[in-house]
């Protein structure tokens, strides 16, 4: 992390982003910090910024870890539910077994039994 003094900088600020995909450049302001430089890596990088400065979102996060200090925990499908967002997997179904199938004229389960003798 970088820190520059809005007072002292003479950089253009085309050569402070060059530096802010780098690293994090903290412009102070009266000796504190103003603002800060963030380069965006990718859209992940936009979307954890996001969210970190969206004060409902940070208060849902603050009331889940109460919640889990006190033994309440929410699975992934009660969260997309409160948010109404669909599953992006589809349910996995049960596997049938192998009840059924026949390799060469016998069942499955005794075609492998007889595979281990």
């Amino acid at each position: 992390m970088r820190t520059l003094q809005l007072e002292k900088t003479s950089a253009s600020f085309r050569k402070t982003a060059s530096l802010a995909e780098k690293e994090v450049i903290v412009l102070t302001k009266n000796g504190r910090p103003a603002l800060a430089l963030v380069g965006l890596k990718d859209e992940m990088t936009l979307e954890a910024l996001s969210l970190g400065r969206n004060e409902a979102f940070m208060s849902y996060l603050d009331g889940i870890g109460d919640r889990a200090k006190r033994g309440r925990t929410y699975s992934l499908e009660e969260i997309r539910g409160e948010f109404g967002l669909r599953s992006p997997l589809p349910k996995p179904r049960k596997p049938r077994g192998l009840k059924g199938i026949r390799i060469k004229g016998g069942p499955v389960s005794d075609t492998a039994i007889e595979g281990r003798r």
